[in-house]
This record gives C-alpha cells, structure tokens and sequence, in this order.
C-alpha cells in the first residue's frame, strides 16, 4: 500500500486551521523537514519542531494566531 506523505501532512495541516488548532502533530520524516522549512520561510506556519527522526516519531507545527472574527448583526425589518 502506498501513501501520499506530502498530501497527508496539508491536509493534517489544512484541518487544523480550519479549526483554528494553535498546533499539530505529524509523522516526522526528511521530506517533511524540507517541506516545512519551506512552509516556514513563506509565513505560512510559524514553527516547527521534528524528533530524531526515528521511524514513527512525531514532530509538532504551530500556526500563527487566527485573525479574530466579529460576529455580525443583521437588522430585519
């Protein structure tokens, strides 16, 4: 069986956005150090921390802050 690694740490990533998580645990590997650093640089994520990248260890992202939301108010007439 084969998996797509990248495809599964955005969509681990994309997810905990959507739900305004702070941070994520992922699968660490090589690629995803370079991906992230990438991810890094770019102002998408603010940091990230990998393990020795033994196989089955995890390392955590965290996100910047979600913007705050105002709730708006609709006047029926």
């Amino acid at each position: 069986m084969m998996t797509d690694s990248i495809a599964d740490l955005l969509t681990r990533i994309r997810n905990a956005n959507r739900i305004e998580r702070a941070a994520v645990d992922v699968p660490a590997t090589h690629l995803k150090e370079n991906v992230l650093s990438v991810l890094k640089e770019e102002g998408f994520i603010l940091d990230y921390q990998l393990g020795e990248m033994a196989r089955d260890e995890q390392g955590r992202l965290s996100f910047r802050p979600p913007p705050i939301r105002r709730r708006r108010s609709f006047a029926f007439s």
